[in-house]
């Protein structure tokens, strides 16, 4: 069996074959869908023409796929493939986790927009739009670690998140809210 000695994790596709074919599933509803047009802004920025406008029939079972799809990976494969780990540094580590999230869900449009893969231009190095500026305000970068650590938060996946959860518990739902009057009054 194929095993990454760094991590000491078995790779998923030697194990089980349930993850090739549902990611086969999923590329084949994608295929079933219509064209997605580019967006509007795209439209009157670059091809200065006027195209389809996009709707609620191309639009929506996209997003609804691809957030279902993104929640798989940031709740299902990343969490326990950093958890599962033979270190027992990366294992506990909420760093760790949070890092691996982000360049996991992140990397592929990184490397795309780096190598420019989307012009219709040959092949060069450019800066990628998550380097450029204001690109901290783009939702798809910090979409990922906040995700992982929302769920690593509620499932307690390492010890910090178990800790952090109690102690936000705490500072968030007061132990007593009875005053003075009520306190001194249930004691005579």
């Amino acid at each position: 069996m194929l095993q990454s000695p760094i991590s000491g994790i078995i790779w998923n596709q030697m194990v089980s074959g349930v993850f090739p074919r549902l990611y086969a599933a999923i590329q084949a509803i994608v295929e079933l869908l219509p064209s997605v047009p580019v967006p509007i802004l795209y439209y009157y920025l670059v091809c200065h023409e006027r195209l389809p406008i996009p709707s609620a029939e191309t639009e929506l079972p996209l997003a609804i796929l691809d957030g279902f799809t993104h929640a798989y990976l940031l709740c299902n494969l990343i969490p326990p493939a950093v958890t599962t780990n033979a270190l027992p540094l990366i294992s506990s580590s909420p760093w760790t986790l949070l890092v691996t999230s982000l360049l996991v869900a992140n990397g592929g449009f990184f490397m795309t927009n780096l190598f420019s893969f989307n012009n219709p231009k040959s092949l060069s190095v450019q800066t990628p739009l998550e380097l450029q500026a204001y690109s901290w305000t783009m939702a798809d970068i910090w979409c990922a670690p906040t995700i992982t650590a929302l769920y690593a938060l509620l499932t307690h996946a390492q010890p910090f998140w178990a800790d952090l959860h109690s102690v936000l518990a705490g500072i968030l739902i007061p132990r007593c809210r009875i005053t003075r009057r009520t306190c001194q009054a249930s004691r005579s």
